[in-house]
């Protein structure tokens, strides 16, 4: 159901979205309800979709009963392409990257291990500060080292 001419409605089961054109007509704002049932909603995005207005997220109401989910979207004026795709699980944000981060970490100890047993006298980057130069009025970075990281 819509107050605007829908046209080229494609299903792309590779990449599990669905997309169509909205053209509104006599420069009224726009609507549209788009009707799926629920077996394609679960199969394409186990229930988590996201709408995109010409690319972009768009806000949308939804709602289910036992056979269909209806995904309303209001627009403005003008032609539009709106796509529904799956959206990243956001339960799986958070161990995601601590996992990375994990990953990360552990690979950074264990080079700086490796370089300190080959090196006794290491210089590690430790912060980047700007001191004012005493007779001139420009500033000057400077690079600031920690030697013998092992007193760490």
């Amino acid at each position: 159901m819509s107050n605007s001419t829908v046209s080229d409605f494609r299903l792309d089961l590779a990449q599990k979205t669905l997309g169509f054109n909205v053209a509104v007509i006599d420069g009224q704002a726009g609507f549209c309800r788009v009707t799926i049932p629920n077996i394609v909603v679960q199969d394409l995005w186990q229930g988590n979709y996201t709408v995109l207005l010409n690319g972009e997220p768009w806000p949308f109401r939804n709602w289910t009963d036992t056979a269909n989910t209806y995904i309303y979207i209001y627009y403005s004026l003008s032609e539009h392409e709106i796509s529904i795709i799956p959206e990243f699980p956001s339960v799986l944000v958070l161990p995601l990257f601590i996992t990375f981060s994990t990953i990360i970490i552990v690979s950074q100890r264990k080079s700086t291990e490796n370089r300190g047993q080959n090196s006794q006298n290491l210089h590690f980057p430790i912060f980047l500060c700007k001191s004012k130069m005493h007779r001139q009025d420009r500033f000057q970075t400077c690079l600031c080292y920690l030697t013998n990281a092992s007193t760490f």
